[in-house]
C-alpha cells in the first residue's frame, strides 16, 4: 500500500509537469514589428555606434506622397536624402553611405513631418535586401533638425 500511495503521487506530479511543459511549448509567439526604441537618441558627445548604424547630416530631396517599394518591400514615410556630411559608422555595414548620395531611405518615426529642403542629422539602420537587386536599405531610426 505504501508503494503504491508513493507511485500515484510521482505519476500525479509527472503528469503535473508534462501539462506545465505543453502549455508553455504550444503558446503562439508574438508577433512584433522591429522597435528601434533600444537605440541611443542621437548625442554629439557620445562616440559610439551601434552596428548597421551611421550619423549622418543630410538634406532631405524628395518627399514621396505614395508607398514606396524599398528592399522588396512597400513603405510609407519615404524620403530620398543627400548625403552632406557622414558623421559616425558602425560595424557590419554592406553598403555604407557616401557624402554627396543620395539615398531613398523610410523613416520610423510616429512624428513624420519632413519636407524637401529640411537639412537633418539622422540616425540610420542599414538592412541587407535578400532576394532583390539591392545591396541594401536604409531605415531612419532617429533624426533631428540641424
Amino acid at each position: 500500500m505504501k508503494y503504491k500511495t508513493i507511485h500515484i503521487k510521482t505519476f500525479v506530479y509527472l503528469i503535473s509537469f508534462l501539462s506545465v511543459l505543453f502549455n508553455c511549448s504550444t503558446k503562439k509567439p508574438i508577433i512584433q514589428n522591429p522597435s528601434f526604441m533600444h537605440t541611443k537618441p542621437i548625442a554629439d558627445n557620445d562616440d559610439s555606434v551601434e552596428p548597421n548604424m551611421i550619423h549622418a547630416k543630410v538634406t532631405i530631396s524628395e518627399v514621396y506622397k505614395e508607398p514606396q517599394e524599398i528592399c522588396g518591400i512597400r513603405k510609407i514615410k519615404v524620403c530620398q536624402i543627400e548625403v552632406s556630411d557622414v558623421l559616425k559608422i558602425g560595424v557590419g555595414l554592406h553598403r555604407g553611405m557616401h557624402r554627396g548620395q543620395k539615398y531613398k531611405v523610410s523613416f520610423t518615426q510616429k512624428d513624420f513631418k519632413t519636407q524637401k529642403g529640411d537639412s537633418l542629422l539622422i540616425k540610420i539602420q542599414e538592412f541587407p535586401c535578400f532576394g532583390t537587386h539591392e545591396a541594401s536599405s536604409f531605415l531612419v531610426v532617429d533624426s533631428k533638425p540641424i
